[in-house]
């Protein structure tokens, strides 16, 4: 292992394409002659601070030097800082101090054989400095947040609809969830949800009896959504025409 690569080697790798050439030359006949791995450890370009490197690919172009060290290995990883905004939410998700250089992200960006292009995410251990993988961890976490939130919206916009007196129901019709899901005034995280899943997350709610299915005729089945104890609940509801007011 060269690490950096730029204590080992004499010449002008980061400007010279002959100089890179020969270089990853030499790495290959030491391989092939001792039968070890060889890696090697380089710097990346410095970005600007309101720069942000989000794919392989811009990541791959930032190797300092010329694209002939890329070139000539068989495969190359690139770790990579990410913003402090974001670093900052991960380590409030994980539950750990955020400090600066604790969140990075790493992908291989060259490869001669078959290799995973996903970017994975690493955060440094404080008790040993390494850089741990989380990515699973933290693709949970992000997932769980996300469907959370669009059940709070879907909870909030139904007694919202609720209250403004045009209910909404899980059947079909004007006033379906799957229909009215497309207005302005639904909640932009749920637009673009198939109806299966619209009808899952109201099932849901409903058994964490945060909402409810009501009657509003005698003749009418319970298929009207609203608050546990809101005003269907209560007896109070009042059904108003048009959608102005929700």
């Amino acid at each position: 292992m060269f690490d950096p690569l730029a204590s080992f080697v004499h010449a002008d790798v980061n400007a010279d394409p002959a100089a890179g050439a020969a270089l990853t030359g030499l790495l290959a006949q030491i391989a092939t002659e001792t039968g070890a791995a060889v890696l090697m450890c380089h710097h990346m370009t410095k970005v600007k601070d309101d720069a942000v490197i989000k794919t392989p690919e811009q990541a791959r172009n930032l190797i300092r030097g010329t694209s002939a060290l890329v070139d000539g290995v068989r495969s190359a990883f690139a770790l990579w800082q990410v913003d402090t905004g974001r670093g900052q939410k991960t380590c409030e998700k994980l539950g750990v101090p955020y400090q600066r250089n604790t969140c990075f992200d790493g992908a291989v960006v060259k490869s001669n054989g078959p290799a995973s292009r996903n970017v994975r995410h690493f955060v440094r251990d404080p008790n040993t400095g390494l850089l741990v993988d989380r990515t699973e961890q933290i693709e949970a976490l992000d997932s769980g947040s996300a469907r959370e939130a669009k059940l709070d919206a879907m909870c909030d916009w139904i007694i919202h609809c609720e209250r403004r007196g045009i209910a909404l129901t899980h059947m079909s019709g004007n006033n379906a969830v799957s229909r009215r899901v497309e207005d302005a005034d639904a909640p932009e995280v749920l637009q673009g949800l198939s109806k299966t899943i619209l009808e899952r997350y109201v099932r849901e709610l409903q058994q964490a009896r945060r909402i409810d299915k009501f009657q509003l005729t005698t003749t009418g089945g319970k298929i009207w959504l609203g608050a546990i104890d809101g005003p269907m609940a209560r007896g109070e509801y009042e059904a108003v025409t048009g959608r102005d007011n929700v």
